[in-house]
């Protein structure tokens, strides 16, 4: 990476996991939402947040994300981007049944406008989207009522069908083009 000019800022180590794309949003410009789960620990992230913080990051909240199992059944969620994702100035979409509550009270205190994912459509992984900018978004099409909810807000929504992303198991927007 560093011969086509992309440095390498941090590499996590010894205990740390921290799989830094799906599990640090940025909600605002100096704002991100870190999650704890599988997919990154306490010791991850806190070996990257000084790297955030020389990048201008002014705050990160900590949310812990509902477990998931051996099988997906039961529900839970092991990225922060399967659950909230900005869509604009201090607009959110979120699914709330993997939301925890001291989340949902930070983005209330911040004045965040939170877009609800219609329960029919988490099956298209609707948070799972691509911010072009600050009000144009990338989504799946398949979450008909979701993406009726969000341009309903005042944001332009790029629909594109996901289907074929699908077929390799619970996948969105964002995890296939490698943010």
């Amino acid at each position: 990476l560093t011969k086509i000019g992309c440095p390498i800022l941090l590499t996590v180590h010894g205990e740390g996991i921290m799989e830094v794309a799906p599990m640090l949003v940025a909600v605002a410009e100096d704002v991100f939402i870190a999650g704890l789960s599988c997919a990154a620990n306490r010791d991850g992230l806190d070996q990257v947040l000084p790297v955030l913080d020389r990048s201008g990051v002014k705050e990160v909240h900590v949310m812990e994300l509902p477990t998931i199992l051996d099988s997906f059944e039961s529900g839970g969620e092991f990225h922060v981007d399967m659950v909230i994702s900005p869509v604009d100035d201090r607009k959110v979409l979120v699914w709330p049944q993997n939301l925890p509550y001291e989340t949902y009270k930070w983005l209330r205190e911040r004045r965040f406008e939170i877009i609800e994912i219609a329960a029919e459509d988490q099956g298209y992984c609707p948070a799972n989207l691509v911010l072009l900018e600050p009000g144009k978004v990338i989504m799946a099409k398949g979450a008909v009522e979701t993406v009726r909810r969000v341009e309903r807000a005042g944001v332009e929504v790029i629909a594109i069908d996901t289907d074929g992303i699908q077929l390799g198991g619970v996948n969105g927007i964002s995890c296939i083009t490698g943010q």
